[in-house]
């Protein structure tokens, strides 16, 4: 299998040479970020993906639910409490970061649902939602496999930023960080490849795992994460990497 990396799709996104994502995996987190779901509030997103009630059929998910009031500005708080969401909590060392809708956004990828994810961001500036749509549409017919962020991943990518955070400087945006470690997480749970173009987190997830990797385009690497680059993780759980005070909670939508 082979992951890619959010610099990868916003190249491809802008139709630069050598950067093909056709048929290539995306984690949920890596979605997010093409997909301007974040903003720099840690707590709250730009938009929501709640689950449409009575989900047997696109239109008629749709109608209902415009028709239960979840299409509004005023019912943000209320989409909220519609979607999965993870609550991944750093006792003191860390500010607590929630991640909401990476199954609902995963699923709509997946399915191809371009109409509710239109509904989702129908509140958003138009020109915004227009360049959303965009990204979206992109995705699917791109054929990306979207794989939603879980508390494995989650509890995966502890060991990782403990380790990062030892050789690196934190992003000024700690949930920038934070996204890094999640991709390569993911890649790792997969035991898959990772093309990424990112100079630091290529250099620190080729040394931490001692994993293979070749050159495929200018300052693009791919790093193999096989089975015995994967199993490397357990001597470094096991000198207590791991802060035992760190804990993910998941709540499904």
């Amino acid at each position: 299998m082979e992951h890619v990396d959010t610099m990868i799709v916003s190249y491809a996104w802008k139709g630069v040479s050598g950067y093909a994502i056709d048929g290539r995996i995306l984690s949920s987190v890596a979605a997010q970020e093409f997909l301007l779901v974040h903003t720099k509030d840690l707590k709250m997103p730009r938009y929501y993906m709640p689950r449409p009630p009575h989900l047997r059929s696109q239109g008629l998910s749709l109608l209902r639910f415009g028709e239960k009031g979840l299409s509004g500005p005023q019912q943000h708080a209320r989409r909220r409490k519609c979607t999965d969401r993870l609550l991944i909590d750093f006792g003191s060392d860390y500010p607590t970061i929630f991640e909401y809708g990476h199954n609902r956004l995963a699923g709509a990828i997946n399915r191809g649902e371009t109409r509710y994810y239109e509904t989702c961001i129908r509140d958003l500036d138009r020109p915004l939602r227009r360049d959303l749509l965009g990204r979206f549409v992109f995705l699917v017919h791109n054929r990306v496999k979207c794989v939603a962020l879980s508390p494995k991943i989650v509890e995966g990518m502890f060991p990782l930023l403990k380790e990062f955070s030892r050789t690196n400087n934190l992003k000024e945006n700690f949930r920038n960080t934070i996204n890094d470690m999640l991709v390569l997480s993911t890649a790792l749970e997969g035991r898959a490849s990772l093309f990424s173009k990112d100079k630091t987190l290529n250099r620190f997830a080729a040394d931490f795992y001692r994993a293979p990797f070749k050159r495929v385009e200018s300052q693009v690497l791919c790093i193999d994460f096989d089975r015995d680059a994967s199993s490397r993780r357990q001597p470094f759980e096991s000198k207590g990497y791991v802060n035992r005070s760190w804990q993910v909670i998941e709540r499904r939508g």
